[in-house]
C-alpha cells in the first residue's frame, strides 16, 4: 500500500466516459475504471437540469460494484417511471461517491427531439 495506511488499499477510481445512450428511452453511460487493488461501490445521482437550471430530475446512481482493476459502465435511465422528459435541451450531471476524498463529477448535455 503506497500511502502506508494498514488495511484496505485506497480506492481509486476514475470517470473515464459519459455518454447518452437512447433505446426506449434515454440513458446515461458513465464508464468507470477502478485502477486500484480493491472492490468499490457507487451511489450518488443523476441530476437533470433544464436550460434555467432548474433540477427537473434527479435520480439514484445504482448501488453496483466495480471490481479491482477493472471497468465498468454503470447505466442511469433518465426516465422516471414511464414519464419521459419533454422535449428541448437539458444539462445532464452526475455525481458518484465511491468512498475516495472526491466525488467523481461529470456533465454533459442531453437534446431531447419531439
Amino acid at each position: 500500500d503506497p500511502a502506508g495506511r494498514p488495511g484496505q488499499p485506497t480506492a481509486s477510481v476514475e470517470l473515464t466516459g459519459l455518454q447518452l445512450r437512447t433505446r426506449e428511452e434515454t440513458e446515461v453511460v458513465a464508464t468507470l475504471k477502478n485502477v486500484s487493488r480493491r472492490s468499490v461501490r457507487t451511489k450518488g445521482t443523476v441530476v437533470v437540469y433544464d436550460l434555467n437550471g432548474n433540477a427537473v430530475r434527479q435520480i439514484p446512481v445504482p448501488d453496483v460494484p466495480v471490481l479491482p482493476e477493472s471497468e465498468r459502465d454503470v447505466v442511469v435511465p433518465t426516465s422516471e417511471s414511464t414519464t419521459p422528459l419533454p422535449p428541448g435541451q437539458y444539462r445532464v450531471e452526475l455525481k458518484i461517491d465511491v468512498g475516495q476524498p472526491a466525488v467523481i463529477v461529470g456533465e454533459t448535455t442531453l437534446k431531447v427531439e419531439r
